[in-house]
């Protein structure tokens, strides 16, 4: 048998699902959590929109430690549900989508602007729409040379793999059947959930009548010449990559960093609070703030187009130039055509970095690296010890996949979406590129109802 991975490293990958919400409205009685027990945790309705609701539950999944928890989310239009009882069947069951997450993200943050919010966009379109929060979610919030002192064993984070998630997924979607009644669902991924989705797919593609890429890539790249073809491979070159990898995986489960911080979280989360507050978080100005993020490149980076005079201006500075300028979100550039607004409002993308967990698991970066020691599924077109790349090529339903210029730099030539995509066995593929998005753009920036969410509700109903 094989393992788990695939990995798409980004530094800022958020899911912007969902809606705001009044109070907490807690229906039936609490049961404690036991194995395989959905427990139902609560209801609000969205402001603004009283007819969409918004539920949750959570389950204790193996090993059942106490940051061994998923949560799955749903957002559905329900105007005839007054008492808000969970577990009514989707209103149609053609219409039910499971969206995953990114890196650092959740199944639910409270936007109720449906020009940003995905989920809350596709609810006032009459879908269905599921979520989750991933086991990161129940990580303590400290920092990470706290956790010993303080008797946090994160050892257990060692074996957060993609296959672990996988599992933790499937649990998700089956309570996504179980409630909406749908046999077959559309599943969806944003950015690293994008890598989830076509890893999930390749093993449970029953549950699936169609998959939706938000800007997260395809799951191989074309061969080069170090790419190591399974089919030419002897078994004793096979057993000694796999062992090569399995001695790596144990000595990074002993030694290595389990967990990989969002960078600037605590700088993000007051700046997300208190966005026009007029000192930082750990720096004495401003000014002080840009150079010490400006040491952190390899590269000069300009000023800022204006001082820096506020958390949020701070915010919005990071945002556009970390992996590149305008990769992350184009906040500075105008939008084309437009009156004057860029392609993200700086209000938008700064509430957005409260709703970011602090923590993801170092383990699925090394099982897609080349470079770490005994290599990862990257290197290979067809992974010896990992099984996450067994059966993609039989992928045979529809898929859309919409990119920004993370994905697709300049263009979706030659990227790994494209040789994915190409090399499915459906040849129902519809491959969207949004020019000059930077990646948080694609989900909440301040033109992507028309741009992306649009194209992704007509692609839904021609394919429900």
């Amino acid at each position: 048998m094989k393992k788990t991975a695939t990995c798409i490293l980004m530094m800022f990958c958020l899911v912007w699902m969902s809606g705001a919400s009044a109070a907490w409205a807690k229906h039936g009685p609490g049961h404690p959590q036991k194995p395989n027990h959905w427990e139902y945790k609560g209801v609000n309705s969205v402001e603004a929109f009283a007819d969409i609701k918004h539920y949750k539950w959570e389950l204790a999944v193996p090993p059942y430690g106490p940051m061994d928890k998923i949560a799955l989310h749903r957002m559905v239009a329900e105007p005839h549900n007054d008492k808000m009882a969970p577990e009514q069947p989707a209103p149609d069951k053609r219409k039910v989508i499971f969206i995953i997450p990114g890196t650092w993200s959740v199944g639910y943050s409270p936007s109720s602007n449906p020009d940003e919010s995905i989920a809350l966009f596709l609810a006032l379109n009459g879908y269905d729409v599921y979520g989750m929060d991933f086991r990161t979610s129940y990580v303590p919030n400290r920092a990470y040379h706290q956790f010993e002192p303080l008797g946090i064993d994160i050892a257990p984070t060692g074996e957060w793999t993609y296959g672990l998630f996988r599992e933790d997924i499937k649990a998700c979607v089956e309570k996504t059947k179980q409630i909406s009644r749908a046999r077959k669902i559309f599943l969806g991924g944003i950015s690293r959930g994008v890598t989830q989705m076509w890893i999930y797919a390749s093993k449970y593609l029953d549950d699936v009548k169609g998959l939706i890429g938000m800007d997260g890539g395809g799951i191989k790249s074309a061969p080069t010449a170090t790419t190591k073809i399974l089919a030419d491979m002897t078994p004793e070159e096979i057993e000694a990559a796999t062992q090569a990898y399995e001695s790596a995986l144990e000595t990074f489960q002993a030694t290595g960093v389990l967990l990989t911080e969002i960078s600037g979280y605590e700088q993000g989360q007051f700046g997300a609070m208190v966005p026009y507050s007029e000192k930082p978080v750990g720096f004495d100005t401003f000014d002080a703030a840009v150079a010490a993020y400006k040491a952190t490149f390899p590269y000069p980076l300009p000023d800022p187009p204006a001082p820096v005079t506020s958390a949020i201006e701070l915010s919005a500075y990071n945002y556009f130039w970390s992996w590149g300028q305008g990769i992350v979100s184009n906040v500075y550039t105008p939008y084309p055509g437009g009156n004057g607004e860029t392609y993200m409002n700086p209000e938008t993308m700064n509430a957005a970095r409260a709703n970011n967990t602090r923590y993801w698991p170092n383990v699925q970066n090394m099982e897609t690296s080349a470079t770490f020691g005994g290599g990862g599924m990257s290197a290979y077109d067809d992974c010896p010890f990992l099984d996450y790349d067994d059966h993609w090529q039989e992928i045979d339903v529809p898929v859309l996949s919409l990119n920004g210029e993370l994905t697709c730099r300049g263009g979706c030539a030659n990227t790994s979406i494209e040789y994915t995509l190409n090399n499915l066995a459906t040849d129902d593929t519809t491959l969207i590129h949004l020019p000059g998005y930077g990646h948080l753009d694609v989900y909440y920036g301040t033109h992507s109802r028309e741009d992306m969410k649009e194209p992704l509700l007509e692609w839904l109903n021609e394919n429900r």
